[in-house]
């Protein structure tokens, strides 16, 4: 070996310093004649296993080679030099492009491997010959007798009127035929292979074939294990000396081993191998604390920096209160939900509720600018027939940028969406009449400021919200506006908190109602009289409610109602649910800006984009997430909170007067620029 490598190195050496004198400029017939010069140099096609194999194969290597080079030749009619870099280049992709043919040039017996199916290897011999797919219904082929022209019938048409069709049972015996020809094809090997399983794990039949194969070979079938583990024990081409480096990377990892300079010097990914079992060590430790793989980041600065410079979203907060983990995956990491290519062209519900969102804001900003509602009774704008316009148009630009499945199926969503979304208009048209309110504002950008501090200890200050409020209602008679926030929903009925919309802002889980109205404080009355809204000067809007409209399918046929809300109060910053408010959004930005997100499992994982990468199935993870009483305690007591823990409005203070309070020491402080 020390000889071998001492030779090796010499013509090494001298095959860099040859290619190292090249010139960095030539024409392309003078690099061809320096790369044949190599070539007959460094290159004999006559050593190793070329010897002693196809006495031809050399001269057909060569020539190849030379062919490959004419080519390069003929460059020289477009261009009279070339730069070495270019050359190369050219020299590459002409040797990769090149192909040496099977066997010698005369025509005679092939060599190499060749991959043919049964039919195509039927009358070739063989040196050696591996037959796959020996199971049944696969070869031999499932053979079936045409139910509808029987085998009789074809043998009745072919001997009376001559019209020969091919008899479906004569399968068999082909089948047999040329599982015979493959047998007695090699000359000196033949192996057959079947499977026990298929990709799924059901088991397959063996073929009836092998019986005979058995009786003839007793002994010499081989089973190969199941388990990699086990090919690496007892498989012969699992041998170690036989193995990659790559692969015996994996051999060690699954033997518990850690080949950490092999990692780091072999394996593409051995940096992160390393990073990866050292985390895994962590995650598999069965202990009372969550730590850093476990969502316990601590601080991020830039991303809370960021944060507080473009508006904390009200959806976003919401999420973190649901749970913290599903926070950091969609805001901090930006993980995207996976989709299951089956599934693509489907539309489901969040399809479907984008759709209605997109109508029905359309609709209303079409009836508004035609006059509907300022418009006498006996208006001649007819409300249905708008809501068919604009609701085939948002279908046709829908159909145009997403994948909608099947004609058929599309059709019938939207002759379902369309029926529902008429039911939506006549009862909201009915209730707006009623009640004296005019929608006015569509999908309103909206930022505003809530004083409020991330610490319990320090004082308060004021952060930024940003968001977008799908529709928003105008009341001259009461000189008030309330917001109104479409949610699409597939469940069958209404859940506590659907219906109890104050419950679940204290619990972190419908966050968008007060921060709305917190937004909503600083520019809804300038927004309000740029629309049109009959305000004095200086008069200020009174914020109403938030209002949740229900596009529920399903609850449609339970209660007999197309449209349900859910109402809450206006003055929910001036009443007793101001302090539990101020509780659950001091304790959801002090999670962010800490860095906490650990997982928080309930009843929504089972339909969470990202229950894959929380690991909430995962044993030890899951009992660090229950144990860790100090860090969990406080968000499980946000999700226990009621109304009724707050202060009364005497304890909690008068009404927020106009302006900003003044900062106190713990203070509970309402919405900046609060003017009701």
């Amino acid at each position: 070996p020390a000889e071998q490598i001492r030779a090796a190195l010499t013509v090494v050496t001298a095959l860099n310093e040859a290619v190292g004198a090249l010139p960095d400029t030539a024409s392309w017939s003078g690099y061809v004649a320096l790369v044949e010069a190599l070539f007959d140099r460094f290159l004999d096609p006559l050593a190793g296993e070329a010897a002693q194999g196809d006495k031809g194969q050399p001269d057909s290597l060569r020539q190849t080679f030379h062919d490959s080079l004419g080519e390069l030749r003929e460059m020289a009619c477009l261009e009279p030099e070339v730069a070495l870099v270019d050359f190369v280049a050219a020299f590459r992709r002409l040797m990769e492009a090149a192909t040496v043919p099977i066997g010698a040039r005369d025509g005679s017996r092939g060599a190499g491997v060749q991959v043919l199916d049964a039919m195509a290897a039927r009358g070739i011999p063989f040196r050696a010959l591996f037959v796959l797919g020996l199971n049944e219904k696969v070869f031999p082929r499932h053979v079936q007798e045409d139910a509808f022209l029987r085998d009789a019938s074809r043998r009745l048409l072919e001997a009376d009127l001559g019209f020969k069709i091919q008899e479906k049972l004569a399968g068999f015996d082909e089948e047999k035929l040329l599982y015979r020809l493959l047998c007695e094809a090699p000359r000196e090997h033949l192996t057959l292979l079947y499977q026990r399983t298929d990709g799924a794990g059901r088991t397959l039949v063996p073929s009836s074939y092998l019986g005979e194969a058995r009786e003839g070979a007793l002994g010499a079938e081989l089973t190969v294990p199941r388990r990699l583990t086990s090919k690496f024990k007892e498989g012969l081409a699992y041998r170690a000396e036989r193995l990659t480096p790559v692969e015996t990377g994996i051999k060690c990892l699954l033997d518990r081993i850690v080949p950490r300079r092999l990692l780091e010097a072999l394996h593409p990914a051995g940096g992160l191998v390393k990073q990866g079992l050292l985390a895994l060590r962590e995650q598999e430790a069965v202990a009372s604390k969550l730590g850093a793989y476990d969502g316990l980041t601590g601080p991020l600065a830039s991303f809370w920096l960021g944060l507080k410079k473009r508006g904390f979203s009200p959806t976003a907060l919401q999420d973190y209160a649901t749970c913290p983990f599903r926070y950091f995956a969609g805001q901090v990491l930006h993980l995207e939900s996976l989709v299951v290519p089956e599934a693509e062209d489907q539309i489901g519900p969040v399809e479907l509720g984008v759709l209605a969102h997109g109508i029905l804001r359309r609709c209303y900003q079409k009836l508004r600018e035609e006059g509907y509602f300022a418009g006498p009774p006996g208006s001649s704008v007819e409300p249905l027939a708008v809501l068919e316009e604009t609701a085939y148009q948002v279908f046709g630009r829908f159909a145009l940028t997403h994948p909608v499945g099947f004609p058929i199926v599309w059709e019938l969503h939207q002759e379902r969406l369309l029926r529902f979304l008429r039911d939506v208009l006549r009862e909201d048209l009915a209730e707006l009449s009623a009640e004296g309110w005019e929608p006015i504002l569509f999908e309103e950008s909206m930022r505003g400021a809530l004083e409020v501090g991330a610490d319990e200890a320090r004082e308060p200050e004021p952060i930024s919200l940003s968001g977008r409020l799908d529709r928003v209602d105008w009341s001259a008679s009461r000189k008030a506006y309330r917001i109104v926030d479409y949610k699409f929903k597939a469940s069958r009925e209404p859940d506590t908190l659907d219906k109890n919309l104050p419950l679940g802002a204290v619990r972190g889980l419908r966050l968008q109602p007060p921060l709305y109205l917190a937004m909503a404080a600083s520019e809804m009355s300038w927004r309000l009289t740029q629309a049109g809204a009959s305000l004095g000067r200086g008069e200020a809007a009174r914020a109403e409610g938030v209002w949740f409209y229900y596009l529920a399918q399903r609850w449609e046929a339970r209660n007999g109602q197309a449209l349900t809300r859910a109402e809450f109060p206006g003055h929910a910053w001036t009443s007793g649910l101001r302090g539990p408010l101020e509780r659950v959004i001091r304790y959801v930005l002090g999670g962010i800006k800490a860095g906490r997100f650990f997982i928080y499992p309930e009843g929504y994982c089972e339909h969470c984009d990202y229950r894959l990468t929380c690991r909430v199935t995962h044993q030890p993870t899951s009992w660090r997430a229950r144990s860790d009483h100090a860090t969990v305690k406080p968000h499980r007591d946000i999700r226990r909170a009621k109304p009724a823990d707050a202060p009364t409005e005497a304890q909690a203070g008068d009404k927020v007067p106009s302006g900003r309070r003044p900062r106190r020491s713990k203070a509970q402080s309402g919405p900046a620029g609060r003017n009701d």
